[in-house]
Formats: structure tokens, C-alpha cells, sequence
């Protein structure tokens, strides 16, 4: 199977390579231990659940963003 649906919540899992027992147990796994850090959406944005807080001062420094991607990625 490629295509798992919640039979409570409105959510459909949809994979390129076969959903096997093995694979959603990774899946289960990951989201344990990483949570929704390691998702990506469909426009290839960090995927972040959370909305941020209004008192918080966000000060953006693009110049640093490519050293959180290859954090992300692996990449060293």
C-alpha cells in the first residue's frame, strides 16, 4: 500500500515507496524522537506546527539560513 487514511482524523499518509509494517514503524519512531522538526511542506519550507509568539523578537539573519539547512540535511 502508498496511501494510509486516519479512520477518525482528517489525515491521509501518502508515501512514494510502499507503506510496510516496517516503514510505518520508522515512521512512529521518528516523529517520537524528532517530532515535526524533520518535516518539509509541499513548497520545500521546515514544516512548523507552532505558532509563534507574539512577545518573542524575531530577528532574521538570511545570511546564516543555508548553516540550519545543512544542519537539517546531514551535511557537515
Amino acid at each position: 500500500m502508498r496511501v494510509i487514511k486516519h479512520s477518525k482524523l482528517p489525515i491521509k499518509l501518502i508515501s512514494e515507496d510502499r507503506l510496510t509494517h516496517d516503514m510505518l514503524n520508522t515512521i512512529e519512531i521518528n516523529m517520537a524522537y524528532d517530532s515535526w522538526q524533520a518535516w518539509v511542506d509541499e513548497y520545500g519550507e521546515w514544516f512548523n506546527p507552532y505558532k509563534p509568539n507574539p512577545k518573542q523578537l524575531e530577528i532574521p539573519f538570511p545570511e546564516l539560513k543555508h548553516f540550519a539547512d545543512d544542519f537539517h540535511e546531514g551535511v557537515s
